[in-house]
């Protein structure tokens, strides 16, 4: 039986995968309460690291659990969270992040505000040590501080940090895109665009945790290419409303250079997208003269020492 608030004011969604215990923290810091709906969406964790009879959020009356089996990543199951919230205002957290403890009080205070989105300020700490490390993003506190809602709407390229009215979501009806990595590029950039009304809170609200195991630290080459692919796509529809900004594709593609050179050759291709094609293929030149320059210098070192 679903006992969740009949008109909650506020949903919670998060993705999660592999970290009960990080994800128990995070709804540890969701108070509980009647205009609170909290939905979790599991992407297909396993059985060997997650007890799914124990999994958190199950004992909570105001929590609702999806396993998603599809294995389709964060944007998939970020979806299936918009298809299942009822709450007026939309909040997405990471399975390993929390809430700080006046974060609520803070979105109670402009619950009723005429804004469509609400950009608030997070912070970043080590995910052993706990201490505080250089934000996620480098710009956000400036950005919010400066009023400047150029760079929070298109260079703010994550879902957390923003209370989103629900409504926006659903008149241009935004979804994640459901790929492994980069998911929330276009659905960040498109409701920052949609939202025409903006406020701000520039105390942190929300820690995001800096762990080795996240997607955020693991580059295999076809994430390398997925990232290019979702910044490419931001890239064109950027154009299209007339906020062209400069972007930098070929730190895509060095990254695949020179293990993956089938690769490589395809994602410098990718970069004719950019006006700045000629410019990149020049750099890419300078780069790989001055790596194998170096790397020849080691070996004559070796050999004639």
């Amino acid at each position: 039986m679903d006992i969740r608030p009949m008109n909650p004011v506020f949903t919670i969604i998060i993705p999660h995968k592999n970290t009960p215990q990080l994800l128990q923290r995070c709804l540890d810091s969701i108070p509980q309460r009647e205009d609170v709906e909290i939905i979790i969406v599991d992407d297909n964790s396993s059985p060997d690291i997650v007890d799914f009879n124990k999994f958190p959020g199950l004992d909570r009356h105001d929590t609702e659990v999806y396993f998603d089996k599809t294995g389709k990543g964060a944007g998939r199951a970020r979806n299936v969270g918009l298809r299942h919230a009822t709450g007026d205002w939309l909040i997405f957290a990471d399975a390993d992040d929390y809430f700080y403890d006046d974060a609520f009080d803070e979105f109670d205070r402009l619950v009723h505000s005429d804004y469509d989105m609400i950009y608030f300020y997070c912070n970043a700490r080590d995910g052993v040590t706990n201490e505080l490390i250089p934000d996620r993003i480098p710009h956000m506190l400036q950005a919010i501080q400066s009023k400047d809602y150029d760079t929070l709407r298109y260079k703010t390229d994550v879902p957390w940090g923003k209370m989103i009215k629900k409504e926006i979501v659903d008149i241009h009806n935004l979804m994640f895109e459901e790929i492994q990595v980069s998911n929330d590029i276009a659905f960040s950039i498109r409701v920052g665009y949609s939202s025409q009304s903006i406020g701000l809170i520039d105390r942190p609200l929300y820690c995001v945790t800096r762990n080795e195991s996240s997607l955020f630290f693991k580059n295999t080459p076809q994430r390398i290419l997925t990232r290019m692919e979702a910044s490419i796509r931001k890239k064109q529809f950027l154009k299209q409303i007339g906020k062209d900004y400069p972007m930098n594709f070929l730190y895509y593609a060095m990254q695949l250079y020179p293990n993956h050179p089938i690769l490589f050759v395809k994602s410098l291709c990718r970069c004719k997208q950019d006006t700045r094609f000629v410019t990149y293929v020049k750099d890419v030149i300078l780069n790989i003269y001055r790596a194998e320059r170096k790397r020849i210098g080691y070996l004559r070192r070796k050999l004639f020492v």
